[in-house]
């Protein structure tokens, strides 16, 4: 008896050493890693403390501040430092409720690193990051990133004359740049917007794209008018559903989603159904099909008085659900109009996601400076 217990015991030993000498020894190492590159992590504190902003990647901390960082360190732009060492992989996550280093067997004790600088606050933290968004538009000549990042940040502290003239300049820097067009529509004031307004119409025309076009109809939406909006939306006939911007904040199918949306909205079967037949085929890396396809040409047929056909696409939608998940919601109304023969029915599908009805075309600010509004 006192021979089992000894294996089982020896045995229980074995599985504990697995599982608890592992964990010892990375956070042991990860504690070494962390103790060797808290200067970095220190200046990147200072950087954001100085700046307002996090660095984008180690060139800024190099050109700002001359600061060399290893190949092994990875910093990125929204507050998170990778820190590759052998075997093990050490984190620090700038944030403003929990500061601090982990490894892959959670958070380190070693203390989080706190700025040795002064930390700009209000008018002068905007001040700062603008600055360093200026300096980065220069260093970064071909990047246009920063130049969006310095409109939403604009944006978000209420300096709309700043914005439309941050999208001039970047019209003549960028002319094939999409968002600075409809930047400048946006963001123009009552005497500007003909001529900018006209220019993005001009711009979309000689720049034809699904998404293009969407963009065009979206400001038309947001200005009221509708007649305009419809039309634009009629122009993405013959142009392909793709990802064609890097700076895209959906994929083409939210663009398709929402632009199929709008046209059930204001009873427009014949436009739907072209929408549809786009969609049907999408290009590129996003070329998946669409499960929502065949709910919305039911709408559509529904609305033309077709209901045989509304019938055979309703029943084609339950299959295609069936096959694989999607965003359009309400379908049993759709039903409900068929059996009816409701020519006046209009189908809301609702949203595919919380939030998903307030599109921006600029990137997130990275911090919320709508407080400084005037």
């Amino acid at each position: 008896m006192r021979w089992v217990l000894t294996q089982v015991t020896i045995f229980m030993l074995l599985v504990a050493g697995v599982f608890v000498v592992p964990g010892f020894y990375v956070r042991w190492r990860a504690t070494i890693i962390a103790q060797e590159y808290e200067p970095i992590v220190q200046a990147v504190a200072d950087f954001h403390a100085e700046t307002g902003i996090y660095p984008q990647d180690a060139n800024d901390l190099a050109e700002r501040d001359g600061i060399t960082i290893p190949e092994n360190v990875i910093i990125s732009s929204y507050g998170l430092i990778s820190i590759y060492g052998e075997a093990v992989h050490v984190s620090y996550w700038f944030s403003e409720t929990s500061d601090g280093w982990s490894c892959s067997f959670g958070r380190l004790s070693y203390p989080p690193v706190k700025p040795s600088r002064k930390v700009v606050t209000g008018e002068a933290r905007l001040l700062a990051a603008l600055a360093e968004y200026d300096r980065r538009i220069e260093f970064y000549r071909d990047d246009k990133q920063h130049r969006s990042a310095k409109m939403s940040l604009l944006r978000s502290a209420g300096r709309d004359a700043e914005v439309y003239e941050e999208c001039q300049r970047a019209k003549e820097m960028y002319p094939d740049w999409c968002l600075a067009h409809l930047g400048a529509a946006l963001y123009a004031t009552e005497e500007q917007r003909p001529g900018a307004e006209e220019d993005l119409k001009q711009w979309c025309d000689e720049h034809p794209a699904f998404i293009h076009y969407w963009y065009l109809a979206w400001y038309y939406r947001e200005s009221d008018q509708i007649p305009n909006a419809l039309d634009a939306l009629a122009k993405t006939k013959g142009c392909p559903l793709e990802h064609i911007d890097n700076d895209e904040t959906w994929v083409p199918s939210a663009f398709a989603f929402d632009a199929a949306t709008f046209a059930c909205s204001q009873s427009q079967p014949e436009l739907l159904l072209s929408l549809c037949e786009t969609w049907s085929n999408p290009q590129g890396t996003y070329s998946h099909a669409s499960s929502d396809i065949p709910v919305f040409r039911t709408a559509a047929l529904i609305q033309l008085g077709q209901f045989e056909e509304a019938k055979a696409e309703y029943r084609t939608a339950f299959e295609e659900r069936g096959k694989r998940s999607g965003w359009a919601k309400n379908m049993d109304a759709l039903g409900q109009a068929i059996s009816k023969q409701d020519r006046t029915f209009i189908y809301d599908p609702g949203l595919p996601y919380e939030g998903f009805g307030e599109f921006s075309p600029f990137p997130r600010p990275e911090f919320d400076a709508s407080d400084l509004r005037k």
